[in-house]
């Protein structure tokens, strides 16, 4: 008989604890973002899509196929082709983004020696058809890298 009073005089205790988070939730202030009509600042390290941003300098691609990105993708989201030039040199043909594939784990970035690709802020990614999810990111770059000018997050050196 005093271990059922004891239950239950915790369950009531417990149920007063849950209502007082709940009516203090109720007078705080909302944190609800009324979307599209305002926007979120993402943080540096979002993962959107990736890009191949330019070299300032020369506004040319840093891509050099080095094919490190496309082996250390766990579901072979990346596809890249690449011929060799009259100097023996890889120059990048095409580079295939399959984003339905895409987990945006970051492993390509991190790898990539050249700092040929960001992850961008870009998260709206829906389609109403799967093929506009494969991203051929040679030809996106050049219109990318003007539209988006500043858009890319830096990337820092740990």
């Amino acid at each position: 008989m005093l271990a059922m009073a004891r239950e239950s005089w915790e369950a009531a205790v417990n149920l007063l604890k849950g209502l007082g988070v709940t009516l203090k939730q109720l007078f705080a202030k909302p944190f609800t973002v009324q979307y599209p009509e305002e926007r979120v600042v993402w943080p540096d390290r979002t993962r959107g899509r990736l890009a191949l941003p330019r070299d300032p300098q020369t506004q040319a691609n840093r891509c050099t196929s080095c094919l490190l990105c496309e082996k250390i993708c766990p579901n072979g989201t990346i596809e890249i082709t690449s011929h060799a030039n009259e100097a023996g040199k890889k120059v990048l043909d095409d580079y295939v983004y399959h984003l339905e594939r895409c987990t945006f784990c970051g492993l390509c970035v991190e790898t990539c020696p050249f700092d040929a690709l960001r992850m961008t802020h870009e998260h709206e990614i829906a389609v109403r058809d799967r093929r506009e999810l494969v991203r051929h990111l040679q030809q996106e770059t050049l219109t990318f890298n003007d539209a988006w000018r500043g858009a890319l997050p830096a990337k820092k050196d740990v």
